[in-house]
């Protein structure tokens, strides 16, 4: 066969995205910013890490009930909203990841927890992080918003 000839080569999507996907494991775990993502690895996920590498993002530690800890990324000027979101983006990849399919309630979950950073409410969505003190590997965790139920007894 002549290397000038053309040579048309027929891949189903099956095997196009399986060749993608090992060559995109390869690439990512031979380059040191990013060996450390997952396989699978997500777009968010390596704009993050690049994000944190050139220090336009940081890293917020959420200290789950169970013990485990996830490192969330944040824009160095994230607000408490963004930080929720990304704790929903961080749970679902997770789920997902790890072969439940379950649907988390994010309002519920909001209704019925706040986050906490040293002893303080992060119940103000609005607020920027670095206004309550957080900072690149700061540490965050749930804690259960106390209700009062109504009752004529409470009255």
């Amino acid at each position: 066969m002549n290397e000038d000839e053309d040579v048309n080569h027929s891949f189903s999507r099956d095997e196009l995205m399986e060749i993608t996907k090992k060559t995109i494991a390869d690439l990512i775990q031979n380059d040191p910013l990013l060996r450390d993502l997952p396989k699978d690895v997500t777009l968010e996920e390596v704009t993050n890490q690049l994000a944190l590498e050139h220090g336009q993002s940081m890293t917020i530690f959420l200290h789950k009930e169970n013990g485990d800890t996830w490192p969330i990324v944040v824009p160095i000027k994230a607000t408490v909203l963004d930080l929720k979101r990304a704790i929903r983006r961080y749970t679902t990849l997770w789920l997902d990841r790890s072969g439940f399919s379950s649907h988390l309630s994010w309002k519920y979950v909001w209704r019925n927890n706040v986050l906490v950073s040293a002893h303080t409410k992060l119940d103000d969505d609005n607020k920027k992080l670095s206004d309550i003190g957080l900072s690149n590997k700061c540490s965050v965790s749930f804690m259960k918003r106390l209700r009062q139920k109504n009752c004529s007894k409470c009255r």
